[in-house]
């Protein structure tokens, strides 16, 4: 059957070739063999109808090959439709493989590389998915996608892409180890992570052993964190040393209360001028440990009292200027008490009243509200001590105020105070 077709294949050919090239038979010499049709010059197989087809084969070849032999030169084998023509290789609805470029040789393939903006779609359709290979043979091969002057480059899938723009987004990105790849920027600049929508960054794992950092240099702001960043329990236990530590780095607001002990503190460590004025009252100084030798060099404690008159009936002042007590040297004043001779009338709202003792030359030494009743007897602390030091010969003056029907009673004034001698 298959030596039937060809011969009448070849029939028909020679029928047309005959019909078609009769004008060139001056030129060309066509041979018909049993199996063959040939000519000595150029062979034109087309047919005088320009809206008839051209078939070569047929449909009952089942088994059959037809087979079409070039020479070597450029365009050995050309298939070309007309201006608008479309090419079409293979059936809507065959099953076969079609092989484009098969050679074991060194052998270049082209598809679109004609200079006009060709659009090359490959699998496309979206009835039956596809599979599409490229360069998997198991070597090295060399598969190039776009170029430097392309910018429009895409990749998308489901779970990943990269876009035209060359955002990347990964479900998960694995790099090989390496000492000096990795992930990096392609030009000196700013690496960032999470710099958009990200709430949290993790780095690491429980299979990370070590994590480095390494900068140009060292010093301050190499690493920032915010502030608060790192607490006690970030911090190894007995791992921060006192020279860790800038003069000054720690004050009084970052020492929770009551946390420091006897054993905390080194002996001889802390000096005078650690120590703001007024800051150790009586009842921080244990009983007994102050020795003479911890007093300055003639520094003694005197206490010295003073009478004031009843000022005569509630609402009634005794004015700021009335002069207690002018010492003859300079002294240090570092306590005064007032004692109530009478009760002191002040227990509601409005019916209150003050005791304030002044250095003339400097101001306010100490200052007692009263918005309470004192008892008779009573020996009243009047507070903190300020402008203390007494210039020999300076006043030390009183102010007693009352207000509504607040009544001042006599009193004593009780002043402490130290000289050196």
């Amino acid at each position: 059957m298959k030596r039937l077709q060809k011969l009448s294949l070849v029939g028909v050919l020679a029928l047309m070739l005959v019909a078609g090239a009769g004008v060139n038979s001056a030129q060309a010499a066509l041979t018909v063999a049993a199996l063959a049709v040939t000519s000595d010059g150029v062979l034109t197989l087309s047919s005088s109808d320009v809206t008839a087809n051209v078939v070569i084969g047929t449909t009952s070849m089942t088994t059959a090959d037809t087979v079409i032999y070039g020479g070597t030169g450029a365009g050995a084998v050309t298939v070309t439709p007309g201006l608008g023509g479309t090419m079409v290789i293979g059936r809507s609805d065959g099953t076969g493989s079609i092989t484009l470029g098969s050679s074991s040789g060194t052998q270049n393939v082209s598809v679109a590389a004609g200079e006009g903006a060709t659009t090359v779609s490959i699998a496309g359709g979206a009835t039956n998915a596809k599979t599409v290979q490229i360069g998997i043979g198991a070597v090295a091969n060399t598969i190039t996608i776009g170029s430097a002057s392309a910018t429009t480059v895409s990749i998308v899938d489901n779970n990943w892409s990269v876009t035209a723009g060359g955002i990347a987004t990964f479900v998960n990105g694995l790099v090989s180890p390496s000492a000096t790849l990795g992930v990096d920027v392609g030009s000196a600049g700013n690496l960032q992570l999470g710099g958009v929508t990200a709430t949290s960054v993790g780095i690491g794992s429980v299979a990370v052993a070590a994590i480095t950092l390494t900068t140009t240099g060292t010093g301050t702001a190499v690493v920032v964190l915010p502030a608060g960043s790192v607490d006690s329990t970030e911090i190894l236990d007995a791992t921060i040393l006192a020279a860790d530590f800038a003069a000054g780095a720690v004050d009084t607001a970052a020492i929770l209360d009551a946390t420091i002990l006897t054993g905390d503190i080194a002996a001889d460590t802390i000096v005078a001028g650690n120590i703001a004025t007024g800051a150790v009252a009586t009842a921080e100084i244990l009983d007994a440990t102050v020795a003479s030798v911890d007093m300055s060099a003639g520094a003694k404690t005197h206490t010295v009292i003073i009478p004031i008159p009843d000022p005569g009936a509630a609402g009634v002042d005794i004015t700021a200027g009335y002069v207690l007590w002018t010492p003859s040297v300079a002294v240090t004043i570092t306590k005064i008490y007032t004692g109530a001779q009478t009760a002191w009338i002040a227990a509601v709202a409005g019916n209150d009243g003050s005791v304030v003792v002044t250095n003339a030359v400097v101001g306010a030494v100490a200052t007692l509200a009263v918005v309470t009743n004192l008892a008779v007897g009573s020996n009243t602390d009047m507070g903190a001590i300020t402008n203390g030091a007494v210039v020999a010969g300076t006043d030390v003056t009183i102010a007693v105020t009352t207000n509504g029907t607040a009544d001042a009673p006599a009193q004593n004034i009780q002043i402490e105070y130290t000289t050196t001698n």
